[in-house]
């Protein structure tokens, strides 16, 4: 995989520098880049220490289309869940005969489903711009 080092002070990039080798033995990047500035890598996974960043671009960690096909599948899971629970709800039986309480939990159970079609849609977005 793809990966960047950037040290955030002298002493660690020469420590890194001098390393190199072992990292690329040890890690096995392709390739890898040891820098002392941010190159503005985008859609990249960073992991902060006190010394150093991490940055693996995310196209190297993931497979688009099959996270795609994941995340398109759930969605239309959330979506008969929706259609479920707004059934439900706009049912004047259920609404007369059933206890408040249990009204009360699939308005939440709906709640739940609205927010996670929301981060649904926003992560489906994120990976097609991977």
């Amino acid at each position: 995989i793809e990966l960047e080092i950037l040290a955030l002070d002298e002493d660690s990039y020469a420590s890194l520098t001098e390393s190199k080798e072992y990292l690329i033995k040890f890690l096995n990047p392709n390739p890898l880049r040891i820098v002392k500035e941010e190159t503005g890598l985008s859609n990249a996974l960073t992991i902060v220490s006190p010394r150093y960043k991490l940055i693996i671009p995310m196209n190297e960690l993931v497979n688009k289309e099959e996270l795609l096909k994941t995340l398109e599948e759930a969605y239309k899971k959330n979506e008969a869940e929706i259609a479920r629970s707004n059934g439900i709800l706009s049912n004047p039986n259920f609404l007369a005969k059933a206890p408040e309480a249990k009204v009360n939990d699939e308005k939440k159970k709906l709640e739940g489903y609205l927010k996670t079609k929301k981060e649904l849609e926003e992560e489906i977005e994120k990976t097609k711009c991977l």
